[in-house]
């Protein structure tokens, strides 16, 4: 019951954290994986029996909890092919050389490893100032390409109804703080808004996702990359 909430909730987030799962199903036990631009490393509990490795510079929380290594995610302080896998979840629109990200994730695995990468498409700034770039699936593929890894497949966070889903949630906030009447009228009106936006509408969006077959508005994408033996 709580992840079917969790779904309604925030999609964004259930779609990522299914992707990231279902990569780290098919790793080894033990397999060294590296969370590149990890944040706080929320998803340690996702790679269970596998040295997972959290890197970030830290921008997030400034107490830095949550990280193994604390450094700059273009200059990794790991060795030549250390690692069997990599996650690299929504940071690549905060770097502004993708290629030097992309080419230290690149030295890290080793031959036959696998990067799971996800960037954002349909999503408001976030993490103001550090936010500089969308990707289409285009601009992955050319951006993945000229780091000489390989793209295995690209896919996208759901289409458009999964869209609206997403974005209508935040509607009772947004009408909220810009009511004339702020205050408690405004927290009321949120809080009679809020169930309707977070979980009803969802709820009814979601299972008209499926018509949309082309699914070029999206949150964003899902991208399955390796570095060729």
């Amino acid at each position: 019951m709580g992840r079917i909430k969790r779904r309604y909730k925030n999609v964004n987030r259930y779609i990522l954290e299914g992707a990231i799962g279902e990569f780290a199903s098919g790793l080894a036990p033990g397999a060294v994986v590296i969370d590149v631009g990890a944040g706080s490393g929320h998803y340690r509990g996702l790679f269970p029996g596998m040295r997972y490795v959290a890197v970030d510079m830290g921008l997030e929380q400034k107490s830095r909890k949550g990280l193994d290594v604390a450094a700059d995610v273009r200059a990794l302080p790991f060795g030549d092919a250390c690692a069997d896998a990599a996650v690299c979840i929504e940071v690549m629109e905060h770097v502004f050389d993708a290629g030097a990200l992309l080419a230290e994730i690149k030295r890290v695995l080793r031959p036959g490893g696998r990067l799971l990468l996800t960037t954002p498409l349909c999503l408001g700034e976030h993490m103001q100032p550090y936010d500089y770039f969308r990707y289409t699936r285009y601009g992955l593929e050319k951006t993945v390409s000229a780091s000489g890894l390989q793209l295995v497949k690209v896919e996208p966070r759901g289409g458009y109804f999964v869209f609206l889903a997403f974005h209508l949630r935040k509607f009772p906030e947004y009408l909220s703080s810009s009511s004339r009447r702020p205050g408690m009228a405004g927290k009321a009106l949120k809080r009679l808004l809020n169930p309707v936006f977070t979980y009803l509408i969802p709820f009814v969006l979601l299972r008209f996702d499926r018509l949309d077959a082309r699914k070029e508005t999206t949150i964003g994408f899902v991208c399955l990359v390796e570095k060729t033996r």
